[in-house]
C-alpha cells in the first residue's frame, strides 16, 4: 500500500506540472495575440531549435523560474522526437506563438534593456548573472560620458564587495574599460582604503581581474601608489595563482622603472621562477618582451639543469616554450640545439605531463617541418 501511495503521489506531481505549465503560460496569451511578431528580440529564434541553455543567454537567465522551466521545455518542441508534444494545447505547437510567448515573458520579467532599466539599480543588478550583463550593456550603450559616469557612481561605497563578487567584478572591469580615467578614481581609492588592499585584491580570484584592468587602462601616474605597493610585495605576488597575472600586466603596461625592477627580480632567480608553477608565467612574459634581457633569460634557461623541462610541464609556463625556442633559433643557434636536445632527452618526463605532451607535439611538428 505504501509504495502505491508514493507512486500515485509522484504521478500526480508529474501530471500537475505538465498541466500547470500551459495554464501558467496561457495567462500571457491574450497580450501575446495583441503583440506584433516583430517585437521579439533577435536572440529568440534560438527557442525554435534544440539550442543549449547557455545559448539562450540573457533571454533565458532573466525569466522567473516557472516560465524559465517552461521555456527550456519549449526548446525541444521543434524536434520530431519530442514525446509529449501532442499533449500541448494546439496554440503552443505553433512556432510563431511560442516565439511570441517567450518574448512577452522576457519583456515582463526584465523590461527594456539599457541605461533607463539599470539606473537606480546598478548595485542591486550587478550582484547576479543576468543583472550584471544588463548593467554592462547599459554602460556600453550609454551615449555620453555623463550617463556612463552616473551609472558607475552607484557602485561607490561597494567597490571592495564588488571586486570579490563573481558577477559584480565584471561590472567594475567594464566601468574601467569605458569610463574616462579620472572617473574610475573612486575604484582605486576604495581599494587603497583597505590595509594591503592592492595586494589582497591581486591575490583574489575576481579582484585580480579588476586590478589588471586598472593597470591596462589607467595612466601610470594615476596608479603609481598602487603599483608601488605591489612592487614591494612582488616576490610573493608573483608566485600566487592569481597575483602572477597582475605582475605580467605591470611588466607589459608599467613604467620603465617598474619593468626594470621586475626583470631584475626574475633575472636574479631564473631557476626558482622556472620551477614555480605560477612564477614561470612571469618568466615567460619577460622572455617574450624580447631585447637583450629576453635573450639573456632564454639562454639562462638552457644553461640551467632541467629548467626547460620543468617549465614545459607547468600549466602557465609551457605556453612560452615555443616562443623561447623561436627566439633562441634566431639569436643563438647553439643554445637552440641544446634546448632541443634537453627537451628530447626529457621526453619521458614530458610525456607524463598533460602540458609536456603539448611540447612534445610541438617538437614533432618542428622536426617534421625541418626534415
Amino acid at each position: 500500500t505504501v509504495p502505491l501511495i508514493h507512486l500515485s503521489s509522484n504521478l500526480l506531481c508529474s501530471l500537475s506540472f505538465f498541466i500547470a505549465m500551459p495554464v501558467f503560460a496561457a495567462t500571457h496569451m491574450v497580450r501575446i495575440q495583441e503583440a506584433a511578431v516583430g517585437a521579439a528580440p533577435p536572440v529568440l529564434p534560438l527557442i525554435l531549435t534544440r539550442a543549449p541553455r547557455a545559448e539562450l543567454g540573457e533571454a533565458h537567465a532573466t525569466l522567473p523560474h516557472p516560465m524559465r522551466a517552461f521555456v527550456e521545455r519549449l526548446t525541444v518542441v521543434a524536434s520530431e522526437e519530442c514525446p509529449w508534444k501532442a499533449f500541448l494545447p494546439a496554440a503552443f505547437r505553433d512556432p510563431t506563438v511560442r516565439l511570441q510567448l517567450v518574448a512577452r515573458a522576457r519583456a515582463d520579467a526584465v523590461g527594456p534593456l539599457g541605461e533607463a532599466a539599470a539606473a537606480g539599480r546598478v548595485w542591486q543588478l550587478s550582484r547576479d548573472a543576468a543583472g550584471c550583463r544588463l548593467v554592462q550593456s547599459a554602460l556600453d550603450n550609454a551615449t555620453t560620458d555623463r550617463e556612463r559616469e552616473a551609472l558607475a557612481s552607484e557602485l561607490q561605497g561597494h567597490v571592495w564587495e564588488a571586486l570579490q563578487c563573481p558577477h559584480a567584478n565584471h561590472v567594475l572591469q567594464k566601468a574601467v574599460g569605458v569610463l574616462r580615467a579620472e572617473a574610475v578614481q573612486f575604484i582605486i581609492d576604495e581599494i587603497a582604503a583597505h590595509a594591503g588592499g592592492a595586494v589582497q585584491a591581486s591575490r583574489h580570484k575576481y579582484g585580480c581581474r579588476v586590478v589588471q584592468r586598472l593597470i591596462e587602462y589607467c595612466p601610470p601616474s594615476q596608479i603609481c601608489d598602487m603599483a608601488g605597493v605591489l612592487m614591494k610585495e612582488m616576490k610573493v605576488i608573483v608566485r600566487h595563482p592569481y597575483g602572477n597575472y597582475v605582475v605580467q600586466k605591470l611588466l607589459l603596461h608599467g613604467t620603465q622603472e617598474q619593468q626594470g625592477l621586475i626583470l631584475a627580480v626574475v633575472h636574479a632567480d631564473v631557476p626558482g621562477f622556472a620551477a614555480d608553477a605560477n612564477a614561470s608565467a612571469v618568466l615567460g612574459a619577460a622572455v617574450e618582451l624580447g631585447g637583450e634581457v629576453g635573450q639573456e633569460l632564454a639562454t639562462s634557461l638552457v644553461e640551467g639543469d632541467g629548467l626547460l623541462v620543468s617549465m614545459s610541464c607547468s600549466r602557465l609556463g609551457h605556453t612560452s616554450i615555443e616562443h623561447i625556442l623561436e627566439l633562441l633559433e634566431e639569436v643563438s643557434p647553439k643554445h637552440h640545439l641544446e634546448a632541443l636536445r634537453q627537451l628530447t632527452a626529457g621526453a619521458e618526463t614530458l610525456g607524463a605531463s598533460r602540458f609536456g605532451r603539448h611540447i612534445l607535439d610541438t617538437l614533432s611538428i618542428a622536426y617534421a617541418a625541418s626534415s
